[in-house]
């Protein structure tokens, strides 16, 4: 059997049977509390398992309006629907009016996603849409709208129960342990986490934690945006009221080209990774450099230590200027030696090859082992800022050496503290992320 739970606020899941996904439709049992669906059947199979009495069926667009109002009349909820496994059409309004040529108790409208922006301009539709209309997309990004759907005023959205039917689907276990869905309203405030690509980050599992420990009526989903899709993002982000934002590679520079204002310290590193909606604007600020090196004076004072730094990216600028300011003598080493050199120039400190003795080595690539790992100085301290897997390959082969590891989580908590202070006025969350980071990096690696 088929069966695909379906997430309700009201804490009681319907059951969708995908019965045109069933081998057979002989001797299939009543259930009140279930939605048939039969994709391409025809009238005369539907009239058949109409007759046991579901809650919802759901009908496609294609069939007359007749029948519909047939299976009405039997006391049974009719979902009309509308998929586009190719697209996400472009005039949402006026498909919608379509549907409602048709009566029925509710309208559905899933379509195939192809970015980020598809899955949120149908989020920004369903904030105005009637309240009766389902609205959904497929594909890598589609969870974001299983998730948000409470939020936009939608009644209720599809999940799985284990294995998705359709890729952008989550199971129901996770929409509610890890998003709260059943707690999520039109009232609940959306922060998030772009980039390209997000998959790796572990944002969404310890930052709802916190915020559901700490009561702040939020959820906080991940965004996969391209710099070329800020022109289209930052004004869906504004119509969806979100509220903050953490930023990853490769949009730390480029996000700053759509901030209102920029601190000064973020303005001098060159790079953004937070970023806060108000009335007044979007606010940008860099919590990277500050959190990477609090992370790092817990093992080791930054001040009058040698430190080489790998990368000359949007962690690396932020890492390697606040760290200078903080005393410390400090290197840049990068692959693209013309942009180390630049970034090196900018902050007042050398470019160059990690061939001479040194304190502290951070890896600030995306790279496993940017470096030759003879190199890597035995009893120096080595830091990489990734957070998952906690060995990196970087790690394991500096503690070979008799490193002192500084793992990336340690950063990433650090940094997350502070963004925490600016999204929620000083709030100080140091306990609750720091017990949810330790949970779940321990957990998967």
């Amino acid at each position: 059997m088929i069966a695909v739970a379906v997430a309700k606020p009201s804490h009681l899941p319907f059951t969708e049977w995908r019965l045109d996904l069933f081998n057979s439709l002989e001797n299939l049992p009543e259930s009140k509390n279930a939605i048939f669906t039969l994709k391409n059947g025809s009238e005369e199979a539907l009239r058949e398992v109409a007759r046991l009495k579901p809650a919802y069926m759901d009908l496609d667009i294609t069939v007359s309006a007749a029948f519909v109002a047939e299976i009405r009349s039997m006391g049974i909820e009719v979902i009309l629907s509308f998929h586009d496994y190719e697209k996400t059409p472009s005039d949402l309004t006026a498909l919608l009016q379509e549907l409602q040529t048709v009566e029925a108790d509710f309208y559905k409208i899933a379509c195939m996603a192809h970015s980020a922006i598809d899955s949120l301009r149908l989020l920004a539709f369903a904030k105005t849409a009637p309240k009766n209309c389902l609205l959904m997309t497929m594909g890598d990004t589609g969870y974001i709208t299983r998730i948000l759907s409470p939020v936009v005023g939608r009644p209720f959205t599809y999940a799985c129960e284990e294995v998705p039917l359709v890729p952008g689907q989550l199971p129901y276990n996770v929409l509610e342990d890890m998003y709260g869905y059943s707690s999520l309203n039109t009232s609940t405030n959306i922060y998030g986490l772009i980039g390209y690509p997000v998959e790796k980050s572990i944002s969404h599992v310890s930052h709802n934690r916190v915020m559901q420990q700490h009561n702040l009526s939020s959820v906080y989903v991940k965004m996969p945006v391209k710099p070329e899709e800020f022109e289209q993002f930052f004004p869906l982000a504004r119509t969806l009221g979100v509220r903050g934002l953490s930023v990853t590679t490769p949009l730390k520079e480029a996000v700053m080209a759509y901030c209102t204002t920029i601190t000064p310290e973020a303005l001098a590193i060159g790079a953004v990774n937070t970023l806060r909606f108000d009335d007044k604007g979007i606010h940008g600020s860099n919590t990277d450099g500050p959190g990477a090196c609090a992370a790092i004076e817990k093992h080791v004072t930054l001040k009058g230590s040698r430190v080489v730094v790998l990368g000359a990216g949007g962690a690396a600028k932020a890492i390697a200027w606040q760290a200078h300011a903080l005393g410390a003598d400090v290197t840049i080493c990068n692959r693209d030696r013309v942009k180390g050199h630049a970034l090196a120039e900018k902050i007042g400190c050398r470019a160059g090859e990690p061939n001479f003795a040194y304190d502290i080595i951070i890896n600030s690539t995306s790279s496993g082992m940017p470096i030759d790992a003879s190199l890597i100085l035995p009893g120096s301290f080595a830091m990489d800022v990734r957070t998952i897997p906690m060995d990196t390959e970087f790690l394991i082969e500096a503690k070979k050496r008799g490193c002192h590891p500084i793992y990336g989580y340690e950063m990433f908590i650090e940094q997350a503290i502070l963004q925490y202070k600016t999204w929620f006025h000083d709030l100080d969350v140091s306990d609750s992320l720091t017990k949810a980071v330790l949970g779940y990096v321990g957990s998967a690696s």
